[in-house]
């Protein structure tokens, strides 16, 4: 016989095969191979991993402090791990920070791969602003899946401010010429101003 000592690694992998195939025969010259020169067995893995998400850089803000999502496995695999996900939140994608792909992978012997926030400095007045990462699948090896949390926020802090001011613009006259005020903002807000006088 011919022992396959088997080492448990804990690599998530596909079922394995150990082929031998006869190639000589030394000894007595009556002997040769017969048609059967070749077989196989397969080794079975028993890793499971899952993937998680993480906010590893939570706090981003304006001008230029990229926040970070990563993205991990709890063993690696001899496959790439691709995970895809959905991106929520109040902050806009393409105005306030750079849109993402939907997809991010996770290469073959890796445990983790990272997902940038890279803030736009735009120049509207708003509060904090969220960008949410929930992931929704897995491709790769069959025994991975999606693990407990899947969800993250990212939160933009913005670095602008305005003023307000007031300016008499059109004087008044009798019998019917109306005086006008224009209250006007030094930068636009994205919510509504209400200003008491």
């Amino acid at each position: 016989t011919i022992s396959v000592p088997v080492t448990d690694d804990s690599i998530v992998e596909a079922d394995e095969t150990v082929v031998i195939t006869l190639g000589s025969i030394t000894g007595d010259p009556q002997i040769n191979l017969g048609t059967t020169t070749q077989a196989s067995i397969t080794i079975s893995d028993n890793d499971l991993a899952t993937v998680s998400i993480a906010a590893t850089s939570p706090n981003a803000s304006e001008p230029s402090t990229n926040g970070q999502f990563t993205i991990s496995l709890t063993n690696v695999s001899s496959t790439n791990t691709v995970v895809t996900y959905t991106v929520g939140g109040t902050a806009l994608a393409g105005t306030d920070y750079t849109a993402f792909t939907g997809t991010v992978t996770i290469n073959v012997g890796e445990s983790f791969a990272t997902i940038p926030v890279s803030v736009i400095d735009e120049l509207h007045v708003e509060g904090d602003e969220t960008v949410v990462v929930t992931l929704v699948g897995v491709t790769g090896d069959p025994q991975i899946s999606l693990g407990t949390t899947t969800q993250a926020t990212v939160t933009i802090s913005d670095n602008d401010s305005a003023t307000v001011s007031i300016a008499g613009t059109t004087n008044a006259s009798e019998p019917s010429t109306n005086g006008l005020f224009t209250v006007s903002l030094s930068a636009a807000s994205s919510t509504d101003t209400v200003v008491t006088y």
